[in-house]
């Protein structure tokens, strides 16, 4: 919960059950107080190397009810891992440049976060 949002957000709720077929649901709170909530459905665990889940925005108006599909792989590599992340099936190049810009400062969110415990 202190790195999985953007920088101008914060994670506020977060639901899950880490079993295939089960529903996950996490919510943000933006700096300008807007709440957004999004759920899924995992598809594919195989800890320690891989995480597939559906991924949907529960209060789109752009795209409602319309489901994306994410996907992690770790690969380890000496004293190294490194993460190749997919979200696919986007349905807009907006919404893809949106993602992009999210995931990318939940990514930075993480990076300073494993700095800090290093």
């Amino acid at each position: 919960m202190r790195w999985l949002c953007p920088n101008d957000a914060t994670v506020i709720l977060s639901e899950d059950d880490l079993l295939i077929g089960e529903k996950w649901r996490s919510g943000m709170r933006m700096d300008d107080g807007k709440e957004n909530f999004m759920g899924g459905e995992y598809r594919e665990i195989d800890p320690p190397s891989r995480l597939v889940f559906t991924h949907g925005w529960e209060n789109s108006q752009l795209h409602p009810d319309h489901m994306t599909l994410v996907s992690v792989q770790l690969l380890n590599d000496a004293n190294r891992t490194t993460m190749i992340f997919t979200h696919s099936n986007l349905p807009t190049a907006a919404s893809r440049d949106g993602h992009i810009e999210g995931w990318s400062g939940a990514f930075d969110n993480l990076a300073a976060l494993l700095e800090h415990l290093a």
